[in-house]
Formats: C-alpha cells, sequence, structure tokens
C-alpha cells in the first residue's frame, strides 16, 4: 500500500518443500498468485488473492502430473501505525 491509489495489485510467487515424497507425491512445488488489496482506511485493507499450486517434480506413475490445484481467498491486511 505504498501507492497513492485505493487499490494495490500484487503477484506472489513462492516454493514449497514437502515430504516425505511418498505421502505428498513430490518434494518441490511451486505456487503463484496474483491479486489486488483495497485500503478502506490509513489503517486497514481488505483484498483477494487467487494463487495456482503445481508440483515440480512429480513422483507419481503412469504419466501422473502429481499435485496441483488453484485456491481463492481473501485478505484482511491490518497497517501498523507510521513512526
Amino acid at each position: 500500500m505504498l501507492d497513492s491509489t485505493p487499490i494495490a495489485p500484487f503477484l506472489e510467487f513462492s516454493l514449497i518443500r514437502a515430504g516425505p515424497a511418498s505421502r505428498a507425491g513430490f518434494t518441490l512445488a511451486q505456487r503463484t498468485g496474483f491479486g489486488a488489496d483495497w485500503k478502506l482506511s490509513p489503517s486497514f485493507a481488505v483484498g483477494a488473492v487467487v494463487r495456482y499450486f503445481t508440483a515440480l517434480d512429480p513422483q507419481g506413475t503412469l504419466g501422473s502430473t502429481g499435485l496441483s490445484g488453484l485456491e481463492f481467498g481473501l485478505r484482511l491486511v491490518l497497517v501498523p501505525a507510521a513512526f
């Protein structure tokens, strides 16, 4: 929320390490997301995000791509008072 507009778009990129591979079906995955926060007051904002999760090294058989999925989320953002 460093810009002067009330809506702040953002991108998220994450790497996830899981284990054991026999249980999760992968050991390394990526999560990519995009969304926006809407500033309602100087210390409060709400937002929404859409994330996509996919395994980078699937351990499945018969051409399985491993775990993947789409996630929708709502965010509550509390901004601490400026010093």
